[in-house]
């Protein structure tokens, strides 16, 4: 029994992106797709044999199994967990009524938007795709290798139907509010620049903290606001009924990955091929000396309240900022609801700088000690150096010196090509320093192959 329990200690596993809230799926540990319980079993009797250690049974397997809270499969985005515990009683009528009130005055709000998208006015919705793993290959001595993992945030334009694919590595950038307030900014910065005649943007998207609803991404988009003059306004959707129409795109990737992944680069081809008409999806490669680091602090915190009582930021269902500063936000979707101010402080006493700053490696799992040196020694932690500066003088978002968050891939990515699993011509590319990386300037769809 205890080899068994430590035969499963060993499996990969990776982090759930849909569902990390909910109890049911705290300690969770996912195993990674294309798998199954049976096939494990095979592979768990062929290693007792080799260890010379008697195997038990399917059953008594499946039993340990679920007792660990492994799982073969990855919760799907559209489980809803105010629904679900409707339907088996665990809450009462008026509770889930006032979800599905909430839903839909959501959704008609964002039909509005749609229906009211112009040349002055631009509505998007953006996610981020579930995590992409390279290698990916049916080759079962790979299946127990720890592998890369690939980012793609998406962004659809509801007018013009255009996508956008930013994708990362796990060298280049994490999954901290930083990464995606450079995403967000560099990207509607771009379409303001591209449409002058851009006046109000509209961005719809789900309520996950680290992505869309956090200070940081608060604090880039009012800096656009207030930069370029134009009205942007953030709309949540309500948990569990999230479906947008950027999950188009993330359906015809999947459609796409029919073949063997080797390099992130497989990606970048996959993305670019995936949709012909009305025009290919705009892909673009994200690299770590690119991102912006937030510099300062209109605020730092987007919680309707202060106190005990008051409503939290997960009660948000929209922020606006203008071009003077301002920043408004809605808890409700219905029609006697107006905007309120923030409130939040929005000025800061001049700069108190510091050198401070906290750096984080996911190699070994757990936060460094604070250290003290150059700005431009320091590594791409997950940490940034908060700085209090007057937003009448200093600019929130400036260019970022920071190096890959690993100089080598982990040991297996090596031993990869080891068993003549990978393709000969691709091997250089796992050997690459930081990883098998994706190279800059890279948008020919067939080149690498």
């Amino acid at each position: 029994m205890d080899f068994l329990k430590d035969w499963l200690k060993d499996l990969p596993t990776v982090d759930s992106h849909y569902c990390r809230g909910p109890a049911t799926y705290k300690d969770k540990k996912f195993l990674h797709p294309g798998i199954t319980i049976s096939q494990l079993h095979r592979e768990y009797r062929q290693a007792a044999a080799t260890a010379g250690v008697r195997a038990v049974g399917i059953r008594h397997f499946t039993d340990v199994f679920h007792e660990g809270k492994y799982s073969v499969f990855i919760p799907r985005k559209d489980q809803c967990d105010v629904c679900v515990s409707f339907k088996h009683g665990n809450i009462s009528k008026a509770e889930y009524d006032a979800h599905v009130n909430q839903k839909d005055e959501a959704r008609q709000e964002k039909s509005r938007d749609k229906d009211s998208a112009n040349n002055e006015k631009s509505v998007w919705t953006m996610d981020l795709q579930a995590v992409l793993l390279c290698p990916k290959t049916r080759a079962s001595c790979l299946y127990y290798k720890t592998k890369l993992q690939v980012h793609n945030f998406t962004l659809f334009d509801l007018k013009s139907k255009e996508g956008y694919c930013y994708i990362w590595d796990e060298s280049e950038g994490d999954l901290s509010s930083e990464v995606f307030a450079h995403l967000q900014y560099r990207h509607f910065e771009g379409v303001i620049k591209d449409h002058p005649e851009i006046e109000e943007i509209v961005v719809w998207s789900d309520g996950c903290g680290y992505q869309n609803r956090n200070a940081n991404v608060a604090n880039a988009f009012s800096e656009l606001a207030r930069k370029y003059g134009v009205l942007i306004t953030q709309k949540y959707l309500v948990a569990g009924h999230t479906q947008m129409e950027c999950d188009s795109m993330r359906s015809a990737i999947e459609r796409k990955m029919i073949t063997d992944i080797i390099t992130p680069r497989d990606y970048v081809i996959i993305l670019q091929t995936a949709r012909i008409r009305p025009s290919p999806y705009h892909v673009k490669v994200v690299k770590h000396d690119e991102i912006l680091k937030l510099n300062g602090s209109y605020f730092l915190s987007i919680r309707p309240g202060k106190k005990a009582g008051d409503p939290t930021v997960h009660d948000l269902r929209a922020l606006q900022f203008s071009s003077d500063g301002k920043v408004h936000y809605k808890l409700s979707f219905s029609e006697n609801s107006a905007w309120e101010a923030l409130p939040q402080r929005l000025l800061f006493p001049p700069p108190a700088r510091t050198s401070k700053t906290y750096t984080w490696f996911p190699w070994k799992g757990s936060r460094a000690q604070p250290v003290h040196t150059p700005v431009t020694c320091r590594s791409r932690g997950i940490g940034f150096r908060l700085t209090f500066c007057d937003p009448e003088v200093v600019r929130l978002m400036e260019p970022r010196l920071n190096e890959p968050l690993c100089l080598f891939p982990p040991a297996p990515l090596f031993s990869m090509c080891d068993p003549g699993s990978v393709s000969p011509h691709r091997t250089p590319h796992l050997h690459h320093r930081g990883s098998p990386v994706l190279e800059p300037g890279f948008s020919a769809a067939g080149d690498g192959k």
